[in-house]
């Protein structure tokens, strides 16, 4: 049985990178704040793949040595969440 990825689901580049923190994560034998350490990577990833995924507007700013640089910005607001693990509080 082959199981098909939903069309709207993005799945993140399977670099050699992510490839070697998912083995790390995933080792029995890792230690936990490696673990942690590790995890966070994958979620920064994570969460800077799905910024690419948010529209954005066209903007023009004037750098600090007076010359424009046509850019973007988000469009609207953004708000993440922290959702903190059981301790850290």
């Amino acid at each position: 049985m082959t199981f098909q990825v939903p069309s709207q689901v993005i799945q993140l580049p399977q670099t050699q990178q992510l490839k070697a923190l998912m083995t790390i994560i995933r080792d029995k034998d890792t230690l936990r704040a490696d673990f942690i350490f590790y995890s966070d990577r994958v979620i920064r990833i994570l969460v800077e793949e799905g910024l690419n995924y948010l529209p954005v507007v066209e903007k023009t700013v004037v750098t600090p040595t007076g010359k424009e640089y046509h850019g973007i910005d988000f469009q609207g607001r953004i708000c993440g969440v922290s959702i903190m693990r059981a301790g850290e509080s």
